[in-house]
């Protein structure tokens, strides 16, 4: 992630549902990438998500 994806991130960071779209616009594919480290990423990203979207439920 680039350091103005980051800073619009967290500008975002008091509204959600606008802090969700801009994650959604700016993920990148890297299902290309199947190293260890980067399967474990996805996981925790996934992972993070997943009880993101419990706490709001």
């Amino acid at each position: 992630m680039d350091i103005l994806t980051e800073i619009i991130a967290q500008g975002m960071a008091c509204n959600p549902a606008a802090l969700e779209t801009w994650r959604n616009l700016v993920v990148k594919d890297l299902s290309f990438f199947s190293s260890p480290i980067s399967e474990e990423i996805r996981n925790e990203v996934r992972d993070r998500r997943m009880d993101e979207r419990a706490a709001v439920r």
